[in-house]
């Protein structure tokens, strides 16, 4: 079954691999895939709020560049790709040592200029051979506490030679992985972790999942994410989650050569195409500095833009 787009010339370029059957993975190309900053199936997306494992960035390209800290500026949707930056809605600021490695998220938020709320997760120990690391959260004073659980924060509960095991802090729910294919059937899953309806459920590795979901009654998954890799498993190239009655599709974009320019989500009822949004980076230095992410719907007239500037700081050079 074939989904088109009509409508939407502005974003058609961009979204014509939307049009493929949804459940259908995409064919692996032959090209040479640039290493870029962010691990792009962690950032943009809710693993961001999963604090235990701060493998967002690529180390390398970190590590490479001296970059000692990135702040994330985000401001609120508007019509216009122009932003005042000295009014900015959420930031999001990383520290890093020079391995390359996170050593403290800070994550604050603004009304009408000013500050109400703050949130800061600092990093006692690196990361171990999954991503995962040992981590503190400091809510800073006037913060609101329920917004603060959006952020998640687990124990390490049993590594085996099949499985992780990590423990909610907060809810005590499970986040289950089983990193071995042969292990990903229904029963073995079952055997192994008993889940319950509220433990989420990763076949694959922290770093590379290749399928998310939670189960209900032994069989039923539901919450369902699908991960599509290139030949090498390294780099994303589209994910599908099944949110019912909702479907969305994320497709990324890439040059011919490999670089990573941005991707689009598409959004689906049924057979019924609901909207559409890009997103796409602006860089210096092969550095991103602006992300630019366009919202339009299947009746809407004009886009609505939402903007986040980043900015570095570097450690000196010897």
């Amino acid at each position: 079954m074939r989904l088109k787009l009509i409508g939407l010339l502005s974003l058609m370029i961009a979204i014509v691999s939307c049009s493929e059957d949804k459940g259908r993975p995409f064919l692996k190309r032959n090209v040479d895939y640039q290493p870029f900053l962010f691990n792009m199936q962690h950032y943009f997306s809710p693993q961001e709020n999963s604090m235990s494992f701060p493998i967002w960035f690529n180390d390398s390209i970190i590590k490479n560049r001296k970059i000692k800290g990135i702040t994330i500026s985000g401001y609120p949707s508007s019509k216009s790709k122009e932003v005042d930056q000295n009014a900015p809605k959420t930031t999001k600021t990383y520290v890093f040592n020079e391995e390359g490695e996170v050593l403290s998220v800070l994550y604050e938020q603004f009304y009408e200029h000013m500050k109400v709320g703050s949130y800061i997760f600092n990093y006692a120990t690196s990361k171990d051979e999954f991503g995962f690391s040992k981590v503190e959260k400091v809510i800073q004073k006037n913060s609101n506490q329920n917004e603060a659980e959006q952020y998640s924060v687990f124990q390490k509960e049993q590594y085996g030679e099949k499985f992780l095991i990590y423990k909610d802090e907060r809810t005590g729910n499970y986040l289950f992985y089983m990193l071995q294919a042969r292990n990903w059937g229904a029963l073995s899953v079952d055997s192994i972790f008993n889940p319950t309806i509220n433990d989420n459920i990763v076949l694959g590795s922290p770093m590379y999942p290749v399928k998310t979901y939670r189960v209900e009654n032994v069989v039923n998954e539901i919450d369902v994410v699908e991960y599509f890799y290139d030949k090498s498993n390294q780099y994303m190239q589209s994910k599908l989650h099944d949110e019912y009655p909702f479907q969305n599709h994320r497709s990324m974009n890439y040059s011919k050569s490999g670089e990573c320019l941005g991707f689009v989500d598409s959004t689906f009822s049924g057979d019924r195409f609901l909207k559409a949004r890009q997103t796409s980076f602006v860089k210096e230095e092969e550095l991103p500095i602006k992300i630019i992410r366009e919202t339009k719907s299947n009746d809407a007239a004009s886009s609505y833009f939402q903007i986040e500037t980043l900015e570095y700081s570097f450690f000196e050079r010897e």
